[in-house]
């Protein structure tokens, strides 16, 4: 299983996209805010 960060400040966009790529087998992890990344 692949492993995928998503960042981005629109929580619907990544909601959204979270879903789709938990469907096809991924394991997403979300950040809404880039500083979280550091």
């Amino acid at each position: 299983m692949a492993n995928i960060l998503l960042v981005d400040d629109e929580k619907l966009f990544v909601k959204g996209l979270t879903e789709i790529l938990e469907r096809e087998g991924f394991q997403v992890y979300q950040a809404f805010d880039g500083r979280i990344c550091d």
